[in-house]
């Protein structure tokens, strides 16, 4: 897996090998694009952002984000090979000092954590039953959500407005903005 722009872009980084599904490369460069357009209109850049990283996996959208200038990463998962593999990518890129990892169910971790951050992604497993908790508006200002269906009638019932979605084969991507904030 390759990190896909920024500083990082070209740089290669360790996925793990089981109950892991990265996101392919078009569909990061697709998001971070939308990305991009989108904080055009609010004046505000990805350079400002301390980022959530949920389900992360690889940590590939987090490395990303810091990739192309995120302040901060938090990665968040509940796999011991993910908290590993994330682990491996931080030191061999460099980035201890913008990157912590946590090891908790990611709504274990909702649940307890009191930081807003400003923007999350979150690529739970596909056909992931919690779906629904996952877009409590508490923790964040914008927010990334992949998944393999359309959920935007959860969107409708939460304190989120759906500010893109597009799909990418069997990928759904949502970028929603929490209209708390």
């Amino acid at each position: 897996m390759r990190i896909t722009g920024g500083e990082f872009k070209g740089r290669q980084i360790i996925v793990p090998q089981k109950n892991v599904r990265p996101t392919s490369s078009l569909v990061k460069e697709a998001m971070f694009s939308m990305l991009n357009s989108l904080f055009l209109n609010y004046t505000v850049s990805i350079e400002e952002f301390n980022c959530l990283d949920l389900f992360s996996g690889s940590g590939a959208l987090g490395f990303e984000a810091l990739s192309r200038g995120a302040k901060s990463v938090t990665f968040v998962d509940n796999s011991p090979e993910s908290i590993s593999t994330i682990k491996q990518n931080i030191k061999i890129l460099h980035l201890d000092d913008q990157s912590k990892v946590i090891r908790s169910d990611v709504i274990n971790f909702l649940n307890q954590n009191e930081v807003v951050f400003d923007l999350v992604f979150c690529d739970p497993p596909y056909g992931y039953s919690e779906f629904s908790e996952l877009l409590l508006a508490k923790y964040f200002r914008f927010g990334v959500f992949e998944s393999n269906i359309d959920n935007g009638n959860l969107f409708e019932s939460s304190d989120l407005a759906i500010l893109k979605s597009k799909r990418y084969g069997s990928t759904h991507i949502v970028i929603a903005e929490n209209t708390r904030f």
